[in-house]
């Protein structure tokens, strides 16, 4: 496909709402660039997400956003959370992240239905890891389209933030279907989460039209740098 120029709605209305938990706006890019890799990349590795832009900085970047720089995912899946508890559309399919020594039983009171492993290392090998949960109470169908075992993070943080990502991106999508009306971006209303995928994918094609159009007949660009932009020739 060709590059993407600009970020989905659904992710743009996520900056909105999670942006404040970032430092900067290098940082909200980074964030939106790996959401919407999660949703429509075909490789959602770090090297992957970051191919599918136009616009990008070297991988190193995005790696180095899930690794090193400092922000907190506990304040983001918090944030997710207490989003989805306030939300009528998705306060029955909330999701969530809890120790394996916490009881088995989920912020409703009811019994985890789902279970996917995933590890946080400690930094130094010496340490004992802790294990986690992945829990999703209600459709399993979100976790393999989004990315959730195509980390190749080697760093524990990296593995942790990558997991809260893919699931601040499931929760994001499992609004979508769950609308009154059509949605104006996806053109259709949107039954499940597959066909929310496709449409962000619908949707960024459509802007990367326009983008072709306007750079060729408005700003007279050379048509094969912008194909080669788009890395398509």
């Amino acid at each position: 496909m060709p590059a993407i120029v600009e970020f989905p709605q659904v992710v743009r209305d996520a900056l909105d709402q999670f942006g404040d938990l970032f430092a900067c706006e290098p940082q909200h890019w980074r964030l939106a660039e790996y959401l919407t890799g999660l949703m429509v990349a075909a490789n959602k590795t770090v090297t992957g997400i970051n191919g599918e832009f136009a616009n990008t900085t070297d991988p190193y970047c995005l790696n180095r956003f899930l690794t090193e720089v400092e922000w907190d995912q506990n304040a983001l899946n918090e944030r997710r959370l207490e989003l989805l508890q306030h939300d009528p559309h998705t306060r029955y399919s909330a999701q969530g992240v809890i120790a394996i020594d916490d009881t088995l039983i989920d912020h409703h009171g009811k019994f985890i239905k789902d279970v996917g492993w995933f590890w946080d290392h400690a930094k130094e090998r010496n340490k004992i890891a802790h294990d986690y949960l992945f829990v999703n109470y209600v459709c399993t169908s979100g976790k393999p389209q989004l990315g959730t075992g195509d980390c190749q993070l080697r760093d524990g943080q990296g593995q942790t933030r990558h997991m809260y990502v893919v699931m601040l991106a499931y929760s994001l999508l499992m609004r979508q279907p769950r609308q009154d009306r059509a949605r104006d971006w996806a053109c259709c209303r949107l039954k499940t989460i597959g066909e929310a995928c496709r449409a962000m994918l619908d949707e960024t094609l459509r802007a990367t039209r326009t983008w072709v159009v306007q750079q060729i007949q408005d700003y007279k660009k050379d048509r094969n740098d912008v194909f080669a932009k788009l890395r398509l020739t």
